[in-house]
């Protein structure tokens, strides 16, 4: 299933957690310092504006931290990145934020404005295919900014221009006309073309992450036959290259079957953290993941189906380990329209 953005504040404390039926679950086997829990999915991507899988945000939530969160006790909004919430100007058209002064990346690297505005300007580029493009049109100009790109490689064959001509224009367009501006090193300025009253809403979304400029450039890559940019998956899929700026950093992926997750060392507020390791393993075999919960080799299970015969009897059973919510959400239905042949 596919999270809409109205569901972000249920990820990480509305899921339907479970244990199985008919049993409590035994004494977890860490020691407290490492968290582990089963995912009925792979993980797809890590990268924050190329996703809309609920099993990659849950991941990348642990390693990107945006400017505002959601308080997962409380669901209010409050600052993470940002050391408070943001100034409005009057009219509701402008925001500004600050970063924290002691916000840096797992590499050691100051946390700057422009790996806000870089993040959210690769989901304003089509090349890149962000399917949370969209939520990003509240900011002046934006849209304009999309459409026009989008014309350009469109007709980028049958012109002249070549791909980094079309690239230089595009980086001065966006600068002239898109609502967003890193006015030193601690601070953004965004500007909406309208009123939006859920905009914070939206800048705690994973989509509105930052990216670790100067590493993440350098595997940007600019295809001089069709003038769009592609970024190589090794960036988001090593965790020699990886760069986060969240409470973890990318230890190990094993595609397919586990991830494991250590803190941070630079992050800000390493004091608020109860474990310093996180190890997802994938299961798709969801009786077996829950005789593992049981025995107390994960100790979290978010994955249990709604539709799964255990979860009426998990839910009304009152269980303090098994919490549900309800969970904004889209499904795809594909159907075969081609003709049977005989």
């Amino acid at each position: 299933m596919r999270n809409l953005p109205v569901a972000w504040t249920c990820i990480a404390a509305a899921l339907i957690g479970a244990g199985g039926c008919g049993f409590q679950p035994e004494e977890p086997q860490s020691d407290g310092s490492e968290l582990r829990f089963v995912s009925g999915a792979p993980v797809d991507t890590l990268d924050p504006q190329a996703t809309s899988w609920l099993v990659d945000f849950r991941v990348i939530e642990g390693l990107f931290e945006p400017l505002l969160k959601v308080n997962p006790a409380t669901l209010k909004l409050e600052p993470a990145a940002a050391e408070a919430m943001p100034e409005i100007s009057a009219d509701g058209l402008t925001y500004t934020f600050r970063l924290r002064p002691d916000v840096k990346w797992s590499n050691g690297d100051p946390v700057k404005a422009s790996d806000y505005v870089y993040g959210w300007s690769r989901a304003l580029l089509p090349d890149l295919a962000a399917d949370y493009a969209g939520l990003f049109f509240c900011i002046a100009g934006a849209e304009d900014f999309f459409t026009w790109r989008s014309e350009q490689l469109a007709g980028f064959a049958k012109s002249t221009q070549s791909a980094q001509g079309l690239w230089e224009e595009s980086q001065r367009r966006f600068a002239q006309t898109v609502g967003l501006e890193a006015v030193d090193d601690r601070t953004i300025r965004v500007r909406l073309r309208e009123p939006t009253a859920y905009f914070n809403e939206l800048v705690a979304f994973a989509a509105f992450m930052p990216i670790h400029q100067d590493s993440a450039s350098t595997f940007m890559e600019l295809d001089p036959d069709v003038g769009m940019w592609t970024m190589r998956s090794a960036y988001f899929s090593d965790p020699a290259n990886l760069v986060s700026n969240g409470a973890y950093k990318l230890t190990e992926w094993t595609f397919k079957r586990r991830m494991i997750l250590d803190q941070n060392p630079h992050y800000w507020n390493k004091a608020a953290m109860g474990n310093t390791r996180v190890v997802m393993e994938v299961n798709s075999d969801e009786g077996n993941a829950l005789l593992n919960y049981k025995q107390g080799k994960y100790d979290w299970f978010p994955n249990l189906s709604p539709s799964s015969p255990q979860t009426p009897e998990l839910v009304s059973s009152g269980r303090a380990d098994v919490p549900a919510a309800a969970a904004a959400g889209t499904v795809f239905y594909v159907f075969n329209c081609r003709p049977m042949l005989d």
